[in-house]
C-alpha cells in the first residue's frame, strides 16, 4: 500500500453531502480573525488519501488517524487520536480512498503561526504526514501588521 495526500487543509466548515462527498468552505484561509484573545474557535481539519495500488479486498479494516494542533510556542493545544474504519468501496476499479473530517474545539490564547498536523495509516499501510500553518490574529495584530507593511 502507498497512500497519496489528494488533500489536506484547514476549513472553517465542512460536512459529507447526501452522496458521501466532503463539502467544505472556508478552505485553508492564511489568517483567521478573531475578535480577542483569548478565542474560541473550532475550525474543521480535513484530510482525504487514496491508495490507487491496492486492492479493496487487501485493504487494512482500520486506519489509525491523529490530529495535533501546536501554539506558536510549541505546545500541544489539541491532539486527537482515533481508529477509524475502513469505507467500503462498491466499484473495484476505484481507489482505497479515506475522507476524513476532524473538528479542532480550541482555546487561542494569542495571535501567532498555529501549525495543524494529521497522520493518518496502519502498521500495514504505512502512515502519511501532513502539517499547514494558520495565522490567528486579533484586529489590533491585523492594524499592526498592516501599519508595518505600509511603512516597509
Amino acid at each position: 500500500m502507498a497512500w497519496k495526500t489528494r488533500f489536506f487543509g484547514v476549513a472553517e466548515a465542512a460536512a459529507f453531502d447526501v452522496r458521501g462527498n466532503l463539502t467544505a468552505s472556508g478552505i485553508c484561509p492564511p489568517l483567521l480573525q478573531v475578535e480577542s484573545f483569548p478565542a474560541q474557535i473550532a475550525p474543521f481539519v480535513l484530510l482525504i488519501a487514496e491508495d490507487p495500488d491496492t486492492q479493496i479486498a487487501d485493504a487494512p479494516r482500520t486506519f489509525n488517524f491523529r490530529v495535533q494542533v501546536l501554539s506558536p510556542d510549541g505546545d500541544a493545544l489539541l491532539v486527537i487520536q482515533q481508529d477509524v474504519p475502513a469505507q467500503p468501496r462498491k466499484i473495484q476499479s476505484l481507489p482505497v480512498r479515506a475522507q476524513l473530517v476532524a473538528q479542532a474545539p480550541l482555546s487561542i490564547p494569542k495571535a501567532g503561526c498555529y501549525t495543524f498536523s494529521v497522520s493518518f495509516g496502519s502498521p500495514e499501510s504505512g502512515t502519511i504526514s501532513e502539517t499547514s500553518d494558520l495565522n490567528i490574529w486579533d484586529q489590533a495584530k491585523i492594524l499592526s501588521e498592516i501599519e508595518h507593511s505600509s511603512h516597509g
